[in-house]
C-alpha cells in the first residue's frame, strides 16, 4: 500500500495554495453578488410592480382568515383536564 506523506511542500508543489485562493475568491464573489441582489430587490420589485396588475381583495394573502368558532365552555374542558391530571398523580 502506498504511504502518504503530508507536508506543506506537497501543497506548494501541486498548486494547493492557488486552488485554495481561487476557491475562496469564487465563494467571495458569489456571496457578494447575492448580497447586492438582496440589497437591490426592493428597487427591482418597485419597477416590476408597475407592470403587474394589482391583486384583487379576494386573492390578497394578508386578508383575515375566518375565525374558528369559540369553544362553548372552556370551564368544562379545564375541569376534565384537571380531573385527568388528578387521577394520573394518584396512580389510578
Amino acid at each position: 500500500m502506498q504511504e502518504f506523506q503530508f507536508s506543506v511542500q506537497n501543497i506548494v508543489d501541486h498548486n494547493g495554495v492557488g486552488i485554495a485562493i481561487t476557491g475562496m475568491s469564487i465563494v467571495f464573489v458569489a456571496l457578494t453578488m447575492i448580497a447586492m441582489f438582496i440589497a437591490a430587490l426592493p428597487k427591482i420589485l418597485a419597477v416590476v410592480e408597475k407592470f403587474l396588475p394589482p391583486e384583487s381583495e379576494s386573492h390578497h394573502h394578508s386578508a383575515q382568515a375566518p375565525q374558528a368558532a369559540p369553544v362553548a365552555d372552556d370551564n368544562e374542558m379545564i375541569a376534565a383536564l384537571g380531573y385527568a391530571l388528578h387521577l394520573e398523580t394518584q396512580g389510578r
